[in-house]
């Protein structure tokens, strides 16, 4: 799988012969519920206490799906089994991106519309 070049830059710094994300100090493979306690761990040590690794899964997949990946493609690089977690994601993008759209090209309509003359009630007959 790809990386981008700034995790390229930072896993260079690592000893070539580490396997600090893929086992524990057992030397046995993490569990996923195991890597995330222990990911979250070294995020508050760094002093990034709102951080996890499902919080950066979650932000992959929201980047991806805003800048117009399927959910096909969400789920190749995220390892879901299905694509309806992918969907989660593309849907609230089409949503944004379609209300986007339909507002566009609104702003050449009449600034001022015929409404009622708002009173201190909001335009509601006085008396009532």
């Amino acid at each position: 799988m790809p990386i981008s070049s700034e995790l390229a830059e930072e896993l260079s710094k690592l000893p070539r012969n580490s396997l600090i994300f893929l086992t524990h100090s057992g030397g046995k493979p993490y569990k996923p519920e195991t890597f995330g306690n222990w990911f979250k761990d070294r995020c508050v040590e760094a002093g990034l206490v709102n951080c996890s690794a499902h919080g950066l899964r979650k932000s992959l997949a929201t980047l991806m799906a805003n800048s117009g990946k399927s959910p096909d493609e969400i789920r190749a690089v995220l390892a879901h089994k299905t694509n309806s977690e992918g969907m989660t994601y593309t849907k609230k993008a089409d949503r944004a991106r379609l209300a986007d759209s339909g507002l566009a090209g609104l702003s050449g309509t009449k600034t001022e519309q015929p409404l009622s003359n708002l009173s201190g009630r909001l335009g509601k007959r006085e008396g009532k």
